[in-house]
């Protein structure tokens, strides 16, 4: 997911710069998390706290929203179901979660007997000159066991000094 589309193709991306929507008292802006590869999971919360506060509290430059290949938008917090993200320019997908907004439902179980359950909605927009169809859907796939249980994303990680 870490390419984009540019002047003379597909662009394969160095570092892992993922952009966020963050609602701040100048509208809605996208700054980006820069370099998330080598960091460890609590220096990536660092880094998104950071980023964010910045968003909120001063003028953003060219610098702070250039870079990320994919944008992650929340929406959870206004109660919605579902959304349509649109990709921000230069970019080649953003991915609508709306995580805080879990809806009960009704789903079959094995024998198609409806059994109540909560879900989470998960959109992704993406550039089909950069992602099929396939591959984007290859993605939510990977997604999909992480999410109800996120704290395997932090196993084995050092909660100090990581870096």
């Amino acid at each position: 997911m870490n390419r984009i589309w540019s002047e003379n193709g597909l662009l394969q991306l160095s570092t892992l710069d993922v952009g966020l929507v963050v609602d701040t008292p100048r509208g809605l802006m996208s700054p980006v998390v820069h370099d998330l590869g080598p960091q460890s999971f609590f220096g990536i919360v660092r880094s998104v706290d950071e980023v964010i506060d910045r968003a909120r509290t001063a003028p953003l430059g060219a610098g702070d929203v250039d870079g990320a290949a994919v944008t992650v938008s929340n929406a959870g917090m206004h109660d919605v179901r579902d959304m349509i993200s649109i990709i921000i320019p230069g970019e080649s997908a953003i991915l609508g979660i709306g995580v805080g907004s879990v809806h009960p439902c009704f789903r079959p179980d094995a024998e198609d007997r409806p059994v109540a359950r909560r879900e989470l909605s998960i959109v992704l927009s993406a550039d089909h000159r950069v992602h099929t169809g396939v591959s984007a859907l290859r993605f939510l796939n990977e997604l999909k066991p992480i999410l109800p249980q996120p704290l395997t994303l932090v196993e084995g990680i050092q909660q100090q000094g990581s870096k």
